[in-house]
């Protein structure tokens, strides 16, 4: 069987698709096949259509490129008038929700990944009794005053900053820069994201004075009505998670702050035949700045402060 010309050039080709099933009958003039043009083959196999779907305009029955566009129109202009939140055809819709990110959560994973990719931790922990520190807030109470053992972490990091100076530092593209105050940042969530008000001068006040200066802090953070300079800046940092029941963890540094210490839940041990309330806490240190026996030495220096609680009243 011969078939006409396809070019002026062509003196052989293949047959692309057939339009008459092998074994059926045709009388003359019956187009047996479909020659399809390499712009209209690559149309339709871009687009993974068949051509059998797609009405042909060509002389004998020959789809033409402008069939498979005039096509590719119609299917375009159908989906987009496709009410919102209509069914598509690609499949069922996703069963997950993007939850776009707000400002502040976009800072505070910048100011992570930056922290963990860029700064060297060592991690350090120690165990510390708090039997005594129970008793000092009983007394408190007593008194009529009401502080939290958050006050205490607070008051005790201060102390020790100022006991061992060398963790008192920023960390700067010269090297550590020693700080002239001792202010405490402590780790707090709200509904936007983490914050850390600044407790400043925590060195010189007591405790009870401490306690009065968070809940204010703490206050105006949850309501959004921080000031930047009560929370931006800091020497050091306490991120407290022993009321979530946490036994111990590792905090990520807090830029341009080379050190920030993890505090856990407290829990009850039994030793040299007594029980006693025990906590541990971890410090995370920029290895830059802070080499494990400063760290070492500042967290029994903390240690000594909690398990001798007196001094900070």
């Amino acid at each position: 069987m011969t078939t006409p010309a396809l070019s002026p050039t062509a003196e052989s080709g293949n047959i692309a698709r057939g339009l008459v099933k092998e074994g059926n009958s045709f009388t003359t003039g019956t187009s047996l096949s479909r020659h399809l043009s390499p712009a209209v083959k690559r149309l339709l196999d871009e687009n993974r259509l068949e051509y059998s779907a797609i009405p042909s305009s060509g002389k004998g029955g020959r789809l033409l490129k402008g069939d498979v566009l005039q096509y590719l129109k119609g299917e375009k202009s159908r989906i987009q008038s496709r009410p919102e939140g209509g069914p598509s055809e690609r499949g069922p819709p996703s069963p997950f929700d993007d939850v776009p990110n707000t400002n502040v959560r976009s800072v505070i994973a910048k100011r992570l990944t930056q922290a963990k990719s860029t700064i060297p931790h060592t991690y350090t922990s120690i165990d510390c009794s708090i039997d005594k520190l129970h008793q000092l807030r009983r007394k408190f109470k007593d008194d009529g005053v009401i502080v939290s053992l958050n006050d205490f972490i607070i008051k005790a990091s201060a102390m020790t900053l100022k006991l061992v100076p060398g963790v008192n530092v920023r960390w700067t593209p010269d090297g550590p820069r020693d700080l002239p105050t001792i202010d405490v940042s402590v780790a707090m969530a709200t509904k936007d994201g983490l914050i850390t008000p600044i407790v400043k001068e925590a060195d010189t006040m007591g405790v009870a004075t401490i306690s009065q200066t968070f809940r204010g802090l703490s206050s105006r953070a949850r309501a959004g009505k921080l000031q930047l300079h009560e929370f931006q800046g800091g020497s050091f940092s306490i991120s407290n998670l022993g009321m979530y029941g946490v036994s111990e963890f590792k905090a990520v540094i807090n830029p341009p702050q080379v050190c920030i210490l993890a505090v856990g839940s407290s829990r009850m041990e039994y030793k040299n035949s007594m029980v006693t309330s025990t906590m541990t806490v971890t410090m995370s240190s920029d290895a830059r700045a802070v080499d494990t026996d400063l760290a070492i030495d500042w967290l029994k220096t903390f240690k000594q402060c909690i398990e001798e609680p007196s001094v900070m009243s």
